[in-house]
C-alpha cells in the first residue's frame, strides 16, 4: 500500500516532496488435509499434532493417536507462527501420491540446527510453500525420482556436498518465487539437478551462495549446478554475488540453460565461467543483464545488457513472502524486460508490468504518477499544488502537514492545518 507524507509551506503554488514507501499484502491461508497444532518436534499422545506426526500420518494414510490419516495427495498447514527445531531428519516421504507443506498464513521456519537434512522424498512429487528452511546439512531438501515445486520459500544457509538448499537426482525441479541465501555446497551451492530434463526457476533471487569444489575439478555453479542431462529455463530470476571455487560463479549447467528477462551479474569463479559456464550452448531468450558470459557458449541476445551494473539494494524484507534485491530508482533493469515473456508478478506478487514494459530480475519496482510526475518506490516524488488562505493581517507564518495514504475508496486524510 503506497504511503505518501507531504510536508507544504501555505502559499499560492507548491512543490511537494514525497516519497513513496511499499507494503504488500499478505498471503492469504489454504484450506488443508492435516494441520500441525505444535512446534515441538515430537512423537507423543498429547492432544498435539507435530509436524513430525503429521508426515507419518500423510505418508501412510493412516491416522496416530494426534492426527488424522492422510489420504493420497495429502497437504499439511500450520496452525501457528513459529520455529520447529529438528532433532532428526523428518520422515521420508514415499507415497507416490505426493505431499505438500503450506505455512500460509503463518510464518513457519524448518531448523535442521547444523545437524540434520530437513526434507526428503523417495519417487513421490514433494512440494512446498510459505516456508523457511535453514541450518541444514547435506541438503535442506534432498529428491530421488518424483518432482520437487517449490514456491514463496527461503532456503538461509543450508550446506551440502551436492547442492546446500536442494538435491535434486532424477526429478526435475520448479522454483518460483523463493530466495535463496548463503547456502554453500561441493558442487552447486544453493541448488544441484542431476539426469532431470524441463526444471525452471522462476522470479527467484540467488545470492551470497557458493560452490566450494576445487579449482580444476568438476563442476561448480554456485547458485546453480545442473548436471548431465539437465537443462533449466530461468526467467525473471536475479542471481548476484554467489561464488564457485571452480567454474560458473552463478550457473553451471551441462545441456544449457535458456535464460529470459533475468539478471545474473556480480559473481565469482575461480576457474572459469564468472557468471556462467555451460558444456552445451544455451539461450538467450532476451532481456538479461549479464556482467560477462566468459565462459558461457550462449550468445547473447540483441536486448542483452553485458558488463552493465544493474543497481541493486542489498537483500532485504522489501514486502512479500522472501526477501529480495531491490531495483534503484535508475536501475537499467527497470522497463527493460519484454512483456511477453515475464512473469505476471514478481516475487512479492507486484504485477508485472508496473509501466510501460516490465523489470528484469525478481523484483518489480512500484511507480506513481500524480500530476504528470512518475517516480519509481524509493524515490522523492514533486509536483505543483495551489493553495489559499485568508490570514489576519499581522499573522505569522503558517506551516501546514499533509499526510495521504492510498485507502482504497475512503478519502485521503489531512493531518495538521
Amino acid at each position: 500500500m503506497p504511503y505518501l507524507r507531504i510536508v507544504v509551506t501555505a502559499a499560492a503554488t507548491l512543490t511537494l516532496a514525497a516519497t513513496l514507501v511499499i507494503t504488500t499484502p499478505a498471503h492469504e491461508a489454504q484450506a488443508a488435509g492435516l494441520t500441525v497444532t505444535t512446534l515441538a518436534d515430537t512423537v507423543a499422545t498429547d492432544g498435539q499434532c507435530s509436524l513430525r506426526e503429521a508426515m507419518t500420518s500423510a505418508d501412510s494414510n493412516t491416522p496416530t493417536a494426534d492426527c488424522a490419516g492422510g489420504s493420497g495427495a495429502d497437504t499439511i498447514t500450520f496452525a501457528m507462527s513459529g520455529t520447529i527445531l529438528l532433532t532428526s531428519p523428518l520422515p521420508i516421504v514415499t507415497d507416490p501420491a505426493g505431499l505438500t507443506l503450506d505455512g500460509s498464513g503463518h510464518d513457519v521456519t524448518l531448523d535442521g540446527v547444523d545437524t540434520h537434512r530437513i526434507l526428503e522424498s523417495s519417487l513421490a512429487p514433494v512440494a512446498m510453500s510459505n516456508l523457511t528452511l535453514t541450518r541444514a546439512v547435506e541438503s535442506a531438501l534432498y529428491a530421488e525420482g518424483g518432482t520437487v515445486t517449490v514456491d514463496n520459500t527461503s532456503f538461509l544457509n543450508n550446506r551440502g556436498t551436492y547442492g546446500g538448499a536442494i538435491s535434486s537426482l532424477y526429478a526435475p525441479v520448479y522454483i518460483s518465487n523463493s530466495t535463496f541465501i548463503d547456502n554453500t555446497a561441493l558442487r552447486g551451492g544453493a541448488i544441484y539437478i542431476f539426469a532431470a530434463d524441463g526444471s525452471s526457476i522462476r522470479n527467484s533471487t540467488f545470492t551470497g551462495n557458493s560452490a566450494t569444489i576445487a579449482t580444476g575439478a568438476y563442476g561448480g555453479g554456485g547458485a546453480i549446478m545442473a548436471d548431465i542431462l539437465s537443462d533449466v529455463a530461468i526467467t525473471n530470476s536475479t542471481i548476484v554475488g554467489n561464488s564457485s571455487g571452480n567454474n560458473g560463479g552463478g550457473l553451471w549447467v551441462e545441456n544449457g540453460a535458456r535464460v529470459a528477462n533475468s539478471i545474473v551479474y556480480g559473481n565469482s569463479a575461480s576457474g572459469v565461467g564468472p557468471d556462467c559456464f555451460d558444456e552445451l550452448a544455451g539461450i538467450s531468450a532476451g532481456n538479461n543483464i549479464f556482467g560477462t558470459l566468459d565462459g558461457c557458449t550462449m550468445p547473447p541476445a540483441a536486448t542483452d545488457l553485458i558488463g552493465v551494473d544493474p543497481m541493486l539494494a542489498g537483500i532485504n524484507d522489501n514486502g512479500g513472502p522472501v526477501p529480495t534485491l531491490a531495483l534503484q530508482q535508475s536501475s537499467p533493469a527497470i522497463d527493460a524486460g519484454n512483456n511477453a515473456t515475464c512473469e505476471a508478478a514478481d516475487a512479492r506478487g507486484i504485477s508485472r508490468p508496473q509501466a510501460s514494459a516490465c523489470d528484469i530480475g525478481a523484483y518489480e519496482a512500484l511507480q506513481l504518477t500524480v500530476a504528470g510526475a512518475t517516480a519509481t518506490e524509493g524515490a522523492t516524488l514533486s509536483f505543483p499544488v495551489a493553495l489559499s488562505s485568508t490570514l489576519p493581517a499581522g499573522f505569522p507564518d503558517v506551516t501546514i502537514t499533509y499526510s495521504t495514504a492510498d485507502r482504497g475508496s475512503n478519502p485521503a486524510t489531512a493531518g495538521i492545518d
